[in-house]
């Protein structure tokens, strides 16, 4: 399991990431702003970005996940 300090730095990395679009069509897609780098990166469920897998686009929302904890990403 994670520890806390990997939780933590995990959020941390997960919150450079802000979401300004998704496709959904019959293999959704999001377009995702890395604050960072200032730069847009498309993704699809299963990819994987900066450590964390893509394990969900919806309506409104894209789920990332990293060692069994999952974040929402909301636009």
């Amino acid at each position: 399991p994670a520890s806390f300090a990997e939780k933590t730095a995990s959020a941390d990395a997960v919150s450079k990431f802000r979401v300004v679009g998704i496709i959904l069509d019959g293999n959704p897609q999001a377009v995702l702003l890395d604050r960072q780098e200032n730069r847009s990166v498309f993704v699809r469920k299963g990819d994987h970005l900066a450590g964390f897998v893509v394990k969900d686009i919806q309506e409104g929302k894209v789920v990332l996940s990293f060692q069994n904890h999952e974040w929402e990403l909301m636009p």
